[in-house]
């Protein structure tokens, strides 16, 4: 899986490497545009996210970090996008690719409630 996603996915560059979902491994995220894909223990996809120009990749994966709301993500990578890329546009066609569980969640339609009426 995770050679496809370095080729498959010409944002990513083959230096592009799997990074440890800690403080540490935060440390390294550059400020900027970009995605990100978050990964558990086996290499699987688990959701594929974006950050714009504000707040920028790094503080976006902090923030993601900082809510706890990830336990089962042990490895993150990123991406930098260029100025003429939209990078919500890059997610979608890798949402569409790898099919993570998170974001297909995230895209069902919410229940419908309905509420009785008295007349």
């Amino acid at each position: 899986m995770l050679s496809k996603i370095r080729y498959s996915a010409s944002v990513f560059s083959k230096e592009s490497r799997l990074v440890s979902f800690c403080k540490r491994g935060l440390q390294t995220v550059p400020e900027g545009p970009g995605i990100y894909l978050f990964l558990d223990d086996r290499g699987k996809i688990l959701f594929i996210g974006f950050a714009g120009p504000v707040p920028g990749l790094a503080r976006r994966l902090e923030a993601q970090y900082n809510t706890g709301l990830w336990p089962e993500v042990t490895h993150f990578k990123w991406a930098l996008t260029s100025s003429h890329e939209r990078p919500e546009q890059i997610v979608e066609r890798l949402v569409r690719e790898f099919d993570p569980p998170i974001n297909r969640h995230a895209l069902e339609p919410a229940a419908h409630v309905s509420y009785p009426m008295s007349v």
